[in-house]
């Protein structure tokens, strides 16, 4: 078996799946069904396409493209625009110059540029165009997302990532290699992307289905077990260990509520602003809190195992900003990094550096850290 075998096998069940959809609830439908199916499949696995890598996401937009076309090869292409997809072809437009400015001119931006970001936009533009559409696709959603929920608690507790072992190791972020968990677990779980930081994110992004699904079991319109989805997903973003999802949850369900309770908006309002005067006045405190639930304090001294001996070390985070020392940690660096590339903003023009410039590490822009 190759290790493109997984990745093929993956794609031909999918596709399956999409025309069985198509011919019991049409072809719309099982573009959206094949693209959330596509989300369980690494990121790191690609195809090999004309010299470009293809990674689950783009295949399965394709194929659901070639069903949609076959089931209605004139109406698709009458579908109106509106305000949105201008920005969005602006969007498209503008990084295809930026890469062809930078670059020169070759047919890889285009290609790319369509694979990774115009072919998802429409394919969740052409799906989602009413809530009835949403309404069929919440139990694939709702799947998908407990299934990546549950195989991050297994990674955090095990160090066990079940899509490496099925799909084999990839090109992962480098500090992620060997990198022990947060809040005593094992590991920070990855699942099918790169980094933890990806994971609570797409979680984050299929959260608000799993709300939705809750509250069709409240109203007795759907199962009882949907009541769980919220909190399966609220345990997936927390095994991803990335701080910024785990708080997005309070603001995106502060969020909802604002928008669904009208009386209570007052309310919430006054504590909103409350919290952000207690938050402002407190910051120090508040980063240390934040630096050490994670484990990230940058006075703290940690050890490290080599060759197995643990050897402690006295950590000291610091960098040089604009002549001035700072204190650094991953939390820290959120408030340093426009500082970082001030001057690389400046100095980006009206095209900006293009996308390889911007892929390497370090940066090949001015000022970029080592």
């Amino acid at each position: 078996m190759t290790a493109t075998s997984p990745l093929l096998i993956s794609l031909i069940i999918i596709v399956l799946v999409m025309l069985w959809t198509a011919r019991r609830a049409g072809p719309w439908h099982a573009w959206g069904v094949g693209f959330f199916l596509s989300l369980l499949v690494p990121t790191w696995r690609t195809f090999p396409v004309f010299g470009l890598p293809m990674d689950m996401r783009m295949a399965s937009c394709l194929c659901g493209l070639a069903i949609v076309i076959a089931y209605h090869p004139t109406t698709f292409f009458r579908v109106r625009l509106m305000a949105l997809d201008f920005v969005g072809l602006a969007f498209v437009a503008a990084t295809i110059a930026s890469d062809w400015w930078n670059e020169g001119f070759s047919l890889q931006a285009p290609l790319m540029t369509g694979g990774e970001w115009v072919l998802p936009y429409v394919a969740g533009r052409l799906t989602l165009r009413h809530i009835d559409d949403a309404r069929q696709l919440l139990p694939w959603v709702v799947g998908v997302c407990m299934v990546l929920s549950l195989l991050a608690a297994f990674e955090a507790f095990s160090g066990i990532n079940p899509q490496q072992q099925l799909f084999g190791e990839g090109k992962m972020y480098s500090w992620q290699v060997g990198r022990h968990g947060r809040f005593g677990l094992v590991t920070r779980s990855t699942g099918a992307t790169k980094h933890p930081i990806c994971l609570g994110a797409l979680l984050l992004l299929l959260y608000p289905w799993t709300i939705y699904a809750a509250s069709r079991a409240i109203r007795r319109v759907a199962a009882w077990g949907w009541l769980l989805a919220p909190l399966v997903a609220t345990a997936g973003i927390f095994f991803a260990q990335s701080r910024a999802p785990i708080l997005a949850i309070a603001a995106l369900i502060f969020v909802m509520l604002v928008v669904t309770q009208p009386r209570w908006r007052l309310w919430l309002s006054g504590a909103a602003l409350l919290a952000t005067i207690v938050l402002f006045a407190n910051f120090e405190t508040a980063m240390k809190l934040i630096e050490k639930s994670a484990d990230d304090d940058p006075q703290k001294s940690v050890s490290l195992t080599i060759g197995g001996t643990k050897i402690p070390v006295k950590r000291d985070y610091t960098l040089t900003v604009d002549n001035e020392e700072v204190e650094y940690s991953s939390a820290r660096a959120r408030l340093v990094i426009l500082r970082i590339y001030n001057r690389a903003m400046r100095e980006a023009g009206l095209l900006g550096y293009g996308t390889e410039r911007t892929s390497t590490k370090p940066m090949r822009v001015p000022a970029a850290p080592e």
